[in-house]
């Protein structure tokens, strides 16, 4: 496949890896599938400390009986958390800056610091409502476990 490039340049691409078929003629195969797997390790990295925080802040909530409490007496600040996650997730998504790196590592924290928040509201919640809701949500650890682990 040509692509037409501002001054009558024709490019190359192969479609299949979406990559100009002279690239490894001109770098080398490795070095896209070194920034590739950068990319992965870099993705599974993030999504691991989510998961990480994610789980420590429920452990909390559910082991803490203040906490739990303060949780269950404040249903407000769940919204709250869900509005800020939103917001979050639409500034990521539709302004530049929001993708720049120091910025979208504040706001990624502050999304997993939320979003932590909000699941351990719901597990607090499940926990009572729910005769076997602690062996739910261990469920659903180790099910969200395996599936990161094994993909």
């Amino acid at each position: 496949m040509y692509i037409q490039v501002p001054g009558n340049m024709n490019i190359e691409y192969n479609s299949i890896l979406n990559y100009p078929k002279n690239y490894e003629e001109d770098y080398g195969e490795g070095l896209y599938k070194n920034s590739r797997n950068q990319f992965i390790r870099k993705i599974y990295t993030i999504v691991t400390i989510q998961l990480i925080a994610t789980s420590i802040m429920t452990a909390f909530a559910m082991k803490d009986p203040s906490f739990l409490s303060f949780q269950l007496q404040n249903p407000e600040l769940f919204f709250i958390n869900m509005f800020i996650m939103i917001g979050i997730e639409i500034a990521i998504m539709f302004f530049p800056a929001g993708r720049k790196h120091p910025t979208n590592i504040i706001l990624l924290s502050i999304f997993t610091f939320c979003q932590s928040y909000v699941i351990s509201y719901f597990c607090c919640k499940i926990s009572f409502a729910y005769s076997n809701g602690n062996f739910m949500i261990m469920e659903a650890v180790f099910i969200t476990a395996g599936t990161i682990i094994f993909i």
